[in-house]
């Protein structure tokens, strides 16, 4: 007999494991952590597995710069998610993760199809919420999955941020044109398809200049799974349930600040229209929802300038993983918080640096030191388990593959002192 469990039992059965897991003398709110420890996956020639697709706007997945490596995996069914706008093609790949090949062999179909998401001839929107309307004239240029938001029977979008002006994201549930409103169906590999169907459109409805970037906000968001649904208190929002999410700041104005966005929709998408939702910053003032500066993330990486490719969420812990990067010649490096976050808006927020390297004296992990092939790196994401992180990496003349490598995670042992949780 297979036994099913949906989302609410998996939760609950997750929670009864990881308390009988605590066996270290756990205070109440505390838990013993391991950091990861992570390893290159190999093939059988020694060389990395990856994951790519021929499926593109110009020769297949291209994460051909850092803008264009956002990664993020569907939870509940493992697909992952590429964001591509290599020559401006401005779509997400989906990618099965089984489809893994060496790369010292033949490189194996993984694509499962796109959702394309710009008004380019040959790439417009389809699916059956605005027929073949155009989801706007602007492409996502970041990438998160929300497993929470529903639509129709189905839970769960794929969220992609937009710049410029103010900070909005789309989210899309992968169909084809002829499905019916939230139904979802990723494709396969022996039948791709190129359609989504845009179900939603979010917009902040606070400032953002006053932080620096003009609207340039969207280039990084990431949905805070692991704190699912719930209702902030003394936030001068309004009492109402909410997802939280992180959004970051461009280039020099690297902040990182908390969003609540209402779980229910203000309208409902149809057949011929996407639905709308409202976003906040946390309390609706900078004061109250900065949860790092650019002061802190010059320090993430001392002496290099952190710009910021990737973001994701470990589902263990629900730390906040970030890639960041320097250019000429290319290195990568991998950050971790553990953020301490109050549902009490107007109680301050703090947080912890992960210690990544236990072998030296920095907490932060080179990449290159995993494999060289990483210091392209230009995205990330963990699977629904934080078993395996995903990496999108850029093609160089130094023989790195344009795909997506995967990283093992392990664990180290467990740290002298009990770490406060959330």
């Amino acid at each position: 007999m297979v036994w099913h469990m949906n989302r609410a039992e998996w939760r609950s059965a997750t929670a009864a494991i990881l308390a009988v897991a605590c066996v270290w003398p756990c205070r109440p709110g505390a838990a013993a952590e391991r950091p990861p420890v992570l390893a290159i996956r190999t093939g059988p020639g020694g060389q990395p597995m990856l994951l790519d697709s021929s499926y593109g706007y110009i020769g297949g997945f291209n994460p051909g710069q850092r803008s264009s490596g956002k990664l993020t995996v569907n939870s509940d069914t493992g697909t992952i998610y590429g964001f591509d706008n290599d020559g401006y093609g401005n779509e997400i790949a989906r990618i099965d993760p089984a489809r893994e090949y060496d790369k010292g062999g033949p490189a194996i179909e993984g694509g499962m199809g796109t959702t394309r998401t710009y008004n380019i001839a040959g790439y417009l929107y389809a699916g059956t919420v605005a027929g073949d309307v155009t989801a706007q004239n602007n492409s996502p240029a970041a990438l998160s999955y929300d497993p929470h938001l529903d639509t129709g029977s189905h839970t769960g979008v794929v969220v992609g941020g937009s710049t410029g002006g103010t900070p909005t994201w789309k989210e899309y549930i992968s169909q084809t044109g002829t499905e019916s409103l939230g139904q979802l169906n990723e494709g396969t590999v022996a039948t791709p398809h190129h359609t989504s169907a845009l179900v939603c459109f979010t917009s902040l409805q606070d400032r953002i200049n006053d932080l620096g970037g003009a609207g340039h906000w969207g280039n990084h968001l990431l949905v805070d799974a692991a704190k699912g649904q719930f209702t902030p208190i003394n936030d001068t929002a309004g009492s109402f349930p909410a997802h939280r999410y992180f959004m970051f700041g461009p280039g020099g104005y690297r902040w990182l600040i908390v969003l609540h966005v209402k779980a229910q929709r203000e309208t409902e998408p149809t057949v011929t229209t996407w639905g709308t939702r409202y976003a906040y910053k946390r309390n609706r003032a900078d004061a109250d929802c900065i949860l790092m500066d650019h002061a802190a993330f010059a320090n993430l990486v001392v002496n290099v300038n952190d710009d910021i490719a990737g973001v994701t969420q470990d589902p263990v812990s629900g730390n906040i993983f970030l890639l960041t990067y320097t250019s000429g010649p290319d290195q990568a490096y991998l950050s971790a918080i553990r953020p301490t976050i109050p549902d009490d808006s107007t109680q301050s927020m703090s947080y912890e640096i992960v210690d990544l390297d236990s072998e030296s004296d920095n907490k932060h992990l080179a990449l290159n030191t995993v494999h060289p092939d990483l210091a392209h790196a230009a995205g990330i994401a963990f699977n629904a388990d934080g078993s395996i992180l995903y990496v999108s990496v850029m093609s160089t003349g130094g023989g790195a593959v344009r795909a997506v490598y995967a990283l093992d995670r392990t664990t180290a042992p467990l740290p002298d002192t009990l770490i406060q949780v959330r």
